[in-house]
């Protein structure tokens, strides 16, 4: 529930609580998925392991009542290692956000999930909600733009019922994620975030961004 799904967010040292503007914006903090203008689209695949795979898709619409989002993933075994081991094991996971605007530059936004997952013999399902918040201003503005250059969020993830696979319990990741964004100028962006995972100690994350072009941008993060 907590593996990464964009490449701009792993570049940012994770760091995008406060900053939360495109459609990554659905796992780390949904409240800023208002900030898409008409669209957004991604797909991703990514090799976990020897056989193991990863599957993100997910999608944003900016309408007059707000912003609607889609994500869909998939965990599965390869085809190989499912055919000579016979061990079946897949987690599929569905989100549906909405997030709004309720004062100026400052939003709200919601998460509901739907969570399935396929271990062996045992499968168990639970409903998963996240919930965010983004506010916007301006403080010691470089960029001579007329919007916020700075933004705070928060995200609480994986608030839900616990899973149950045979006799054994397990609870949904808790995360709290605090945020800060700084736009120094109208390409660059520093990030810095706060992450509390239920029974790890707290982490943080730090990046800057230079957005070069439509093609290549620049990144550098640490965690």
């Amino acid at each position: 529930m907590n593996i990464c799904t964009s490449a701009r967010v792993a570049g940012m040292g994770y760091a995008f609580t406060g900053v939360a503007d495109d459609g990554s914006a659905i796992e780390y903090n949904p409240a800023g998925l208002y900030r898409i203008n008409e669209y957004y689209m991604s797909i991703m695949h990514l090799n976990l392991g020897p056989e193991v795979m990863y599957e993100y898709i997910n999608g944003a619409l900016d309408t007059k009542y707000g912003t609607i989002g889609l994500g869909l993933s998939f965990i599965h075994l390869g085809e190989e290692e499912d055919v000579s081991t016979g061990f079946d094991y897949l987690d599929f996971m569905s989100s549906l956000v909405y997030s709004r605007e309720i004062y100026p530059n400052f939003s709200l936004g919601s998460a509901f999930k739907f969570f399935n997952s396929t271990i062996g013999e045992y499968s168990t399902s639970s409903v998963i909600f996240d919930f965010g918040a983004l506010y916007g201003f301006k403080f010691l503005d470089l960029t001579g733009l007329n919007e916020p250059n700075m933004y705070v969020g928060a995200s609480f993830k994986n608030i839900g019922s616990t899973f149950e696979y045979g006799s054994a319990q397990e609870a949904p990741p808790l995360t709290q994620r605090y945020g800060l964004s700084y736009k120094i100028s109208e390409t660059m962006t520093i990030a810095s975030d706060a992450i509390k995972e239920a029974n790890v100690p707290m982490k943080f994350g730090f990046g800057i961004e230079n957005i070069t072009g439509k093609i290549l941008n620049l990144r550098l993060g640490y965690q």
